[in-house]
């Protein structure tokens, strides 16, 4: 029931956020997280509403994917030639924010043509919810038809601080042409995430880097 309340709130406000939304923005890169000393793919997309130039509050959702293996010290194989069983875990982790930018026009021309970049600040505060897929070794699931590969699902709070810059692509700087709506985009930040399932915690915690577009409409 608890979960059921939560994705309607979360529907709710995304769809507020496309409402009122004047741009859109794509990106994608990497993260790594506290719970494996690895790193993954790591997407998001976001809606915006401008407040002014220099304020905006959207909501952002996206995926992180990180696989990691632990070592469980049996061994198989025959002859000399051995190998250390594994068991996999893929973490699906979807974060889903209200994200507000705080940003700072540098660099436009003084005639009309517009900020040449934007530094910015984001400071997402949400909520994700994690897929975890065990996957054990075949000789395992062999050896003992009870073990299974098995799906747990995880969730928790979230806070995700970045630092990034929005580059006009025409209309901005001392040689911008037509204003084309489209701004690159660069951040890098962190974030603060750990996920649980009954007594079970998992830190998702870690460092984000990222590129993509922005686009007004």
């Amino acid at each position: 029931m608890k979960m059921t309340v939560k994705m309607t709130v979360l529907a709710l406000v995304l769809s507020a956020g496309s409402i009122f939304a004047n741009s859109f923005e794509v990106k994608v890169g990497s993260s790594n997280a506290e719970a494996a000393d690895k790193w993954g793919l790591d997407a998001g997309i976001g809606l915006n509403f401008s407040v002014n130039e220099f304020f905006t509050v959207g909501v952002e959702t996206g995926l992180q994917w990180i696989s990691w293996d632990f070592a469980t010290g049996a061994t198989s194989g025959t002859g000399t030639l051995t190998s250390t069983e594994k068991v996999s875990f893929d973490a699906y982790n979807i974060p889903i924010l209200f994200n507000p930018r705080f940003m700072m026009p540098m660099g436009g021309d003084g005639m009309g043509g517009g900020a040449a970049f934007i530094p910015y600040l984001s400071l997402g505060i949400g909520y994700s919810f994690m897929s975890g897929v065990t996957t054990y070794p075949d000789s395992w699931k062999a050896a003992y038809p009870t073990v299974k590969d098995t799906t747990e699902t995880y969730s928790g709070l979230l806070a995700q601080p970045m630092l990034g810059v929005l580059i006009p692509v025409g209309g901005g700087g001392d040689f911008g042409g037509a204003d084309t709506g489209m701004k690159i985009m660069v951040e890098v930040g962190y974030r603060y995430n750990q996920v649980e399932k009954d007594s079970y915690e998992i830190d998702m915690s870690g460092l984000i880097v990222r590129a993509g577009a922005n686009f007004a409409f």
